[in-house]
């Protein structure tokens, strides 16, 4: 299922990075620009580097990677350096330039905002404002929305340790978990590649004192380190089994038979992280001083602050304390773990290969949709950016589907035997029982969104036969079926498409379980299939027929852009088109597996703050239709944790709906109807016939839904004054 994102538009699109490395600022920057380039290679670019300093020490280094690397003659910063990147960067016809260094200033990022580049930023402070950047990197653990000055998360700043630099030896070395010994004696000791304060020769001097264990010590410095010398020293003559490595090209062998680290608060922390590696930091440097404490703070790490701070007995003390005490260290490593999970780099290149990061050249960070220079709600979503953290997560084990019809076909193919069926609520998604007829026979039993349970008199199933129920609108609860379950024999499948975080969903019981993923999120396709309680799912599905993708996410990118204000009445008459037959083209297709895009769009999970916003706008726009008083709403009240998917109103009759339905979308509020069923049950047919659903997802805020609440209302008021002039 996973695949290397590829750069849009055209192969070998260019990327230079601009970076140093020296003594006195070590090699970090350089190290995690690699793990960017490589991510760009792989998906179908070039990356080069131009570096002022440090290009003879780790030009073999780059050129391994097959990475060409320029030298940059000026000091680092200077107006000479900015013309010297800015003719590397024309030279090279380059789209994307890099930086990352504490020497280039807001002054020098301004100027080159001025050329025909998009810039990304890597970041460590926060403290660099305004940034003229396009993207904003900092994969640090302290980096949040606050520390730039805004209180929410915002596309262009991708903040924190999902984003962290992993280089490609670390993301292929076979990892397998490891037990963590009740004493840590391995112990890996490593300050970056030059550690000018000789932090490393403190560590082994306290080392030395635990006389109690015989340690095995590997010691890692750069090729650039200059205390050598005293270093060599101290291992010859050491009580333990230590040994010197020098500019080593294995790090993650040397880290994956550790079982303790001893380190500042560099990359080298996100590395130990996603290698499982418990870890004792110390702080040397000023930039480090917050990282180490976020490390602490989240116990990914236990910190003793800075080297100079402590004195000899209370650093051999907590060193001790560390190594003899397994059940801190398992904590450690864990949190550590959950931190860092090796799609860093790949992730940046998504957000640098969209489109809409592409759009404009700000004075900052841009978002994909900014505004709304034209008014729209409801419809198909337009392309909305890379989500952002905290997240709501998927189930860990699921199938991954075209469409969620595909997914019930393909579990009605390995549990249905002959003689058996598959029982749909009359109130229902007609096109599911199509797609799966030719599979079992299908049957109904009578259910409404306008019940609280169904009418369990209709529903007789045979052992072995799948019974499809659904969460209507998000908002009723799991019980009655969980009661229901317990003196029936069958195989029992939810669908929880209209919100797939509630109470009913993560508490289920069922066993299986199916969500449409697009109904509630802005892609082009996507469905899961899982089994709550563990049940066996289908061989998942290997390729899949997404040429209707391909249209479908084409048009929500062309919507973005005419949300923004591009283009005309043409413009959207051809992503409708778009969305037209690429819709037509998935109902046609064959049995596929969810889309590349949509599954990494999926693999982080569900922003927080949209199911937020949506529960908030169901809240309001519930609430004025109350007062407004005429709106015959399906549902007025619900539990605090439920989040309805839209505000159903249902009519008096058809006409009075579809003149409604239209009078709305006259002005622009497009609102479907969930669903057109086709029943022999009557009820379930005259509510399909007299409901229209109000859209009230996370696009949309309170003027929004006070937009929809001013036409209903003015319909109103015109129906009145044409009935009084009758």
């Amino acid at each position: 299922m996973t695949k290397d994102i590829q750069l849009a538009g055209k192969q070998n699109k260019r990327l230079l990075i601009r970076t140093d490395a020296s003594t006195d600022i070590g090699v970090g920057h350089v190290m995690r620009c690699i793990a960017l380039a490589q991510a760009w290679l792989d998906s179908g670019g070039q990356a080069d580097f131009a570096l002022a300093r440090g290009a003879d020490e780790l030009g073999n280094r780059l050129h391994a990677e097959k990475m060409r690397i320029s030298k940059v003659g000026a000091i680092p910063g200077s107006q000479e350096d900015l013309r010297e990147t800015v003719d590397l960067a024309a030279a090279q016809r380059v789209e994307w330039l890099v930086l990352d260094g504490y020497h280039f200033s807001m002054d020098y990022r301004q100027q080159l905002q001025n050329q025909n580049l998009h810039l990304l930023f890597i970041d460590d402070h926060g403290n660099y404002a305004p940034y003229r950047s396009e993207i904003v990197l900092n994969v640090n653990p302290q980096a949040s929305s606050a520390m730039y000055g805004f209180s929410d998360s915002r596309p262009g700043f991708l903040l924190g340790t999902r984003y962290a630099l992993l280089r490609r030896e670390f993301l292929l070395f076979p990892r397998s978990s490891v037990e963590v010994p009740e004493k840590a004696h391995r112990i890996l000791v490593t300050f970056g590649g030059s550690d000018s304060d000789n932090v490393t020769l403190q560590v082994l001097q306290a080392l030395e004192e635990i006389t109690d264990l015989k340690l095995q010590i590997t010691i890692v410095v750069g090729a650039t380190n200059p205390n050598k010398p005293s270093l060599q020293a101290q291992v010859a003559g050491s009580c333990h089994a230590a040994t010197l490595l020098s500019d080593v090209n294995n790090m993650p062998q040397v880290m994956s038979q550790s079982d303790l680290a001893i380190t500042a608060g560099g990359a080298t922390c996100q590395e130990l992280a996603f290698m499982e590696v418990p870890m004792f930091l110390l702080t040397i440097a000023d930039n480090h001083e917050e990282t180490v404490e976020a490390y602490s703070r989240a116990q990914a790490a236990v910190s003793v602050g800075w080297f100079n701070r402590i004195d000899r007995k209370n650093l051999v003390n907590s060193l001790r304390q560390v190594i003899a005490d397994k059940k801190v260290r398992v904590e450690i490593r864990s949190n550590a773990r959950r931190m860092v999970d090796g799609r860093g780099a790949q992730r940046v290149v998504e957000a640098m290969c969209f489109p809409k990061f592409q759009a404009s050249r700000s004075n900052g960070p841009m978002s994909p949709v900014p505004h709304r220079s034209r008014w729209e709600l409801g419809s198909e979503f337009h392309w909305m950016g890379l989500p952002q953290p905290p997240f709501l997560d998927w189930p860990k084990a699921a199938n991954g589907y075209l469409l969620a019809r595909h997914a019930i076909a393909d579990l009605l193919r390995a549990r249905i035997v002959k003689g058996n069926a598959l029982w749909l609520p009359t109130y229902f998604c007609p096109e599911v029982a199509e797609s799966c007829h030719d599979i079992c026979t299908i049957r109904e039993y009578r259910d409404s969104p306008d019940w609280n349970e169904p009418d369990w008199e209709s529903l007789r199933p045979s052992p072995g036969d799948v019974v499809l129920a659904v969460n209507y609108f998000g908002v009723r609860s799991g019980e009655p079926w969980d009661r229901w379950r317990q003196t029936s024999n069958c195989v029992l499948l939810e669908d929880h498409s209209q919100d797939p975080f509630s109470t009913w969903a993560l508490h289920s019981n069922a066993d299986f379980a199916v969500v449409s993923a697009r109904k509630t999120l802005p892609i082009a396709d996507g469905a899961l299939l899982w089994s709550p309680i563990g049940k066996q799912l289908p061989p998942q599905p290997k390729d899949g027929d997404w040429n209707g993708v391909a249209l479908k996410t084409a048009a929500m990118m062309l919507k973005a852009e005419y949300l923004q204000g591009e283009g005309d009445g043409r413009l959207k008459a051809v992503f409708r088109d778009f969305q037209l037959r690429g819709e037509q083209m998935m109902r046609a297709s064959r049995m596929s597996a969810i889309s590349p895009p949509s599954f990494a769009y999926l693999a982080d999970g569900v922003p927080e703050s949209w199911r937020k916003q949506r529960s908030k706008n169901a809240r309001y726009l519930s609430g004025r239709l109350d007062q407004l008083g005429h709106t015959n709403l399906l549902f007025n009240d619900w539990p605090e944790d439920v989040v309805p998917f839209a505000i159903p109103i249902v009519f008096s009759t058809q006409q009075e709906r579809n003149e409604c339905q239209s009078s709305l979308q006259k002005r622009d509020i497009y609102c479907p109807v969930h669903w057109v069923v086709q029943t022999l049950d009557q009820g379930a047919l005259s509510l399909s016939e007299r409901i229209l659903s109000l859209p009230v997802d996370q696009r949309y805020s309170e003027a929004d839904m006070n937009r929809i609440v001013e036409v209903l209302a003015s319909d109103r008021a015109e129906q009145a004054a044409e009935a009084g002039n009758r």
